[in-house]
């Protein structure tokens, strides 16, 4: 089947509905199942008892059977679907949930609302879903920056690397991807309990992510008012980021802004001195909040044209 047709449609569906909560309550959703999984297997190969090389044995494990588990189902669903001339339609609302157009855009939306009535806890609360740090004490200020990073990093995470694993590999790509990143967002961290046992997650989700961040990374240059200068702030310092590729879609993010964003943070009570991305910038503000959106809806749009224009140079080939 036509993997640009069928991420086209899943866009769209994404767009147009999101992933209404009368879906997420009836059956929930694909990354809470493969959730459920990882959770199992954490359970039962993650024990506080285990050397560090049997941990990381197991972790290795975990990974595998994850990945091969749906990447067999991924590859059955899509054999069974090219039978039928539905079967684009049917792949497309398959594709539809692993897009994460629609709720990233829904989350800094209500973050910025929040912080436009100056609901400052309830902003707080609405950006702890999206980043990893503590935010029961960040201002107004460190709130916005927390939002544009997370909006910059999760354009890479939840719409470019998808769509790109898609249209190279179709369903089982699109499916290994989402596995392998809610991996590393349930496992790969680097404290005691998972340093080991999450290990080889967290190296496959920085392999997988390397093209995709630094094309996100372009893609905003390209959407903003300043490419040579965008460009250049996600090469100067998209290096800095303790991620190996968070820090080029956030460089770049920061550039398109001149804003600084990463620097000094708290991880539960614990200070992280993070390097500045764009240190000359200035600090971020509603203002600059709006025009991150706007650049967000931007991408958006450039995705869908370049989609619709490989579709059509696919069928002047043909």
């Amino acid at each position: 089947m036509d993997n640009y047709l069928i991420i086209l449609g899943a866009i769209l569906i994404d767009i147009i509905f999101g992933w209404p909560n009368i879906i997420f309550r009836a059956i929930g959703h694909p990354v809470t199942w493969i959730g459920k999984l990882i959770n199992f297997l954490d359970k039962k190969l993650n024990n506080a008892s285990y050397s560090n090389k049997i941990k990381k044995i197991n972790g290795l494990a975990t990974l595998l059977i994850c990945s091969l588990l749906v990447i067999i189902i991924s590859i059955l669903i899509e054999e069974f679907l090219n039978q039928f001339y539905f079967g684009i339609l049917i792949s497309m609302i398959i594709m539809w949930p692993l897009i994460a157009i629609n709720s990233m855009y829904q989350h800094v939306k209500n973050i910025l609302i929040k912080i436009q009535d100056n609901n400052i806890n309830l902003a707080r609360k609405s950006v702890s879903k999206i980043v990893g740090r503590n935010t029961s004490k960040l201002n107004k200020i460190n709130l916005i920056r927390a939002s544009i990073e997370s909006l910059g990093e999760n354009t890479s995470d939840g719409i470019i690397a998808p769509i790109f694993w898609g249209l190279l590999f179709g369903l089982p790509g699109i499916a290994l991807y989402k596995t392998i990143n809610t991996l590393d967002s349930m496992i790969g961290y680097k404290n005691k309990k998972y340093k080991d046992f999450g290990w080889a997650a967290a190296r496959v989700d920085d392999l997988v992510n390397i093209i995709p961040s630094r094309i996100t990374g372009i893609l905003y240059a390209i959407v903003s008012n300043n490419f040579f200068f965008t460009i250049s702030i996600m090469f100067k310092d998209g290096h800095k980021h303790v991620s190996p590729n968070a820090g080029y879609p956030e460089s770049a993010i920061a550039g398109a802004l001149n804003i600084k964003l990463s620097g000094p943070r708290f991880y539960k009570n614990l200070k992280r001195n993070d390097p500045w991305l764009n240190e000359k910038g200035s600090d971020p503000s509603v203002k600059k909040l709006k025009k991150a959106i706007m650049l967000y809806k931007r991408i958006v749009v450039l995705i869908i044209t370049i989609i619709v224009l490989l579709l059509i140079l696919k069928l002047d080939v043909l």
